[in-house]
C-alpha cells in the first residue's frame, strides 16, 4: 500500500538549499511541542536525516518514542515516513498548522 502525499507551501527568504537543511536538522526547533506521543513533556525531536533513519521524541525523563522511519530521503524534494505520521500530520490542521511554525523559524 502506497502512503498518499501530504503536500504544503511555505514561503521562506532562504535559498532553497538551506530551508531544506533546515527543515531537517532544526526539525526540534520549530516542532510545535503539544505534537507528541509520549506521556513526557517533549525534551527532543529528532529526524535522523537518511533512509532508514528513525523519527522520534525523546522525553524530559529520559524515555523515547519513535513516530516512524525514514521510508525515502531527498530533503524537500521527497521525505517519505510511514502511514502513522501520514495519518497524525494530514488530521488536526495538517501541514497548514506544521508549516507556520517552520516558516517563522527562518525567517
Amino acid at each position: 500500500m502506497t502512503t498518499p502525499p501530504i503536500t504544503g507551501t511555505v514561503t521562506v527568504a532562504p535559498p532553497i538549499d538551506k530551508a531544506c537543511g533546515l527543515f531537517t536538522a532544526s526539525f526540534d526547533a520549530w516542532w510545535p511541542r503539544a505534537f507528541h506521543i509520549g506521556a513526557a513533556e517533549v525534551d527532543e525531536i529528532v529526524l535522523e536525516p537518511f533512509v532508514d533513519g528513525r523519527w522520534y521524541e525523546r522525553g524530559v525523563d529520559g524515555s523515547e518514542r519513535d513516530w516512524t522511519v525514514a521510508v525515502e530521503h531527498r530533503g524537500f524534494e521527497r521525505l517519505v515516513g510511514g502511514q502513522a505520521v501520514h495519518d497524525t500530520i494530514d488530521g488536526g490542521g495538517g501541514w497548514a498548522l506544521l508549516l507556520s511554525p517552520y516558516g517563522g523559524s527562518v525567517a
